[in-house]
């Protein structure tokens, strides 16, 4: 069983920290924060990531939809958290249907996001992630 890789890629800081200390005490797992796509993109290439989650909208050119899009092109096996305060139903819904990506809205609701990836873990089997009571 193997122990899941999350990537986690907000611009806000104080989304990354909470998002990081929450998972990290509650679920067996390696994390990776990073504030940029361009990083996000990086990693993606070059480490192995079982677990994707993306804010969409930053103030550079690369945007979470140009990582989404190459996480799901490239590496289709990525469980993918979409974490945004904008709203587009058009993406949101056509991406949910085809069951490629789940959304999680802004503001972020820590145990929902923990329960999401349980669940998609559980389904996906193989992963060890759950954090023994001491």
């Amino acid at each position: 069983m193997k122990v899941p890789n999350i990537l986690i890629v907000d611009d806000e800081p104080e989304v990354l920290s909470s998002l990081n200390d929450y998972l990290s005490k509650r679920l067996k797992c390696h994390i990776t924060t990073v504030n940029n796509c361009e990083e996000a993109l990086e990693i993606l290439k070059t480490k192995d990531v079982d677990v994707l989650l993306q804010d969409l909208h930053f103030p550079t050119k690369l945007m979470g939809y140009d990582v989404i899009d190459y996480a799901k092109k490239e590496k289709s096996h990525i469980i993918i958290l979409v974490i945004s305060k904008y709203d587009d139903p058009a993406y949101v819904t056509r991406n949910e249907q085809d069951g490629s990506i789940l959304f999680v809205p802004k503001p972020i609701v820590l145990a929902e996001v923990k329960r999401r990836i349980e669940t998609t873990l559980a389904k996906r089997g193989g992963f060890d992630y759950k954090r023994s009571v001491e």
